[in-house]
């Protein structure tokens, strides 16, 4: 950027990509290929991701200049709408599905009706390290497979997901299974006592610190 100050990043990296293109042999068939804008490579199975990070973290796909024209000139309302948008809308007769189970099994029809898939997505999430972020892994967990329809009230507002998670541990580990190996579950339930010390542990420390010296042995 210091040798091109009229460039801004888009320019550049734009400039970049055609410069390695141009420079890249390839067969005619990869060029017929990539001029008609084909993929590359393709996947029986669907992956899609859920941000589970907080909320303030998460990033937003902006409207397209259409959408944008189309809204009162005193709107806020210039993002697309994220998988926790959509779920937090979803019809009442969807109000006791999880988070994890409308991502991977549910779709919006033509008709605008939410209807069940013939095959699960597969999902793909943070994944917090019960080891040594214990508690945005009880909150990864309670978001993932407890319903709700305001995630900052009903989850995040005084840490709420603590208690929630407690309450129902069971039924979590169990909503896990839908979408984790048995083996990794199995893992968990484990591990599950040594965690428990945490619950009649007071000596001033937080989850995390005293999850990773049990984990250490200390």
């Amino acid at each position: 950027m210091d040798e091109h100050p009229e460039f801004n990043l888009f320019d550049i990296t734009k400039n970049i990509s055609i410069n390695l293109l141009n420079h890249t042999e390839m067969t005619c068939q990869e060029a017929a290929w990539y001029l008609l804008r084909e993929p590359m490579s393709k996947s029986s199975t669907v992956i899609d991701y859920i941000p589970t990070i907080w909320p303030v973290e998460r990033h937003r796909i902006k409207k397209t200049m259409k959408e944008l024209s189309e809204l009162e000139d005193d709107s806020t309302d210039i993002w697309k709408e994220n998988w926790f948008d959509k779920y937090e809308k979803r019809p009442e007769d969807l109000a006791g599905i999880s988070l994890a189970q409308f991502v991977a099994k549910y779709y919006k029809n033509n008709k605008g009706d939410y209807v069940l898939r013939e095959e699960p997505k597969v999902i793909r999430y943070r994944n917090y390290d019960m080891g040594t972020d214990y508690n945005e892994y009880r909150r990864e967990m309670v978001t993932l497979h407890l319903p709700f329809r305001h995630e900052e009230s009903e989850i995040l507002a005084e840490s709420r997901y603590l208690q929630l998670y407690e309450e129902n541990e069971a039924l979590i580990l169990d909503r896990r299974k839908e979408f984790e190996s048995k083996r990794f579950v199995s893992y968990f339930s484990y591990h599950k006592p040594i965690l428990s010390v945490l619950e009649i542990s007071d000596d001033g420390k937080d989850d995390d610190e005293k999850v990773v010296e049990i984990m250490d042995g200390s």
